[in-house]
């Protein structure tokens, strides 16, 4: 798991059940000269879900995606 996908799949697992928005998600993705391409924070996501359980990282249409809590279904 690379550096980034790393701190993106903490960042959900410290709230877990709780929607993360794209916006908030994208600043953790930025580099660290401030550039962050086009759909990298999708690429990173998707390759999180290749590594993982596919089912553990919900995405909300329109906020951002969530890591279901051990509750949901």
């Amino acid at each position: 798991m690379t550096t980034r996908e790393f701190l993106l799949l903490k960042e959900l697992m410290l709230h877990p059940g709780k929607i993360l928005s794209k916006q908030h998600l994208e600043e953790i993705n930025t580099g660290w000269n401030g550039d962050n391409e086009g759909n990298s924070l999708e690429v990173h996501i998707h390759n999180i879900r290749k590594k993982t359980a596919t089912y553990i990282i919900k995405t909300v249409r329109g906020f951002g995606y969530m890591l279901k809590s051990h509750d949901e279904n």
